[in-house]
């Protein structure tokens, strides 16, 4: 292991333990950039369509989520 890097271990512990002590799990560390885009074109898109539209659409969403999990499982 090279000495240049020391100061990561310490870094990453602090990381981790905020991580665990605040229940965010790894996953948001790295879908984060992701998240904050698509959060703000979605509430400039919401704004612009009603909401029966946007309650349909996500309901599609959430079945072809789930079969598409089960899909998995069953397979």
């Amino acid at each position: 292991m090279s000495p240049e890097y020391w100061y990561m271990l310490p870094v990453s512990i602090l990381i981790a333990t905020i991580a665990m002590a605040s229940g965010v799990e790894r996953a948001t560390f790295f879908t984060v950039p992701g998240v904050i885009i698509g959060g703000q074109i979605g509430s400039l898109v919401a704004a612009r369509i009603p909401q029966r539209v946007l309650e349909i659409s996500l309901g599609m969403l959430f079945v072809l989520v789930a079969g598409l999990t089960l899909g998995q499982v069953v397979l």
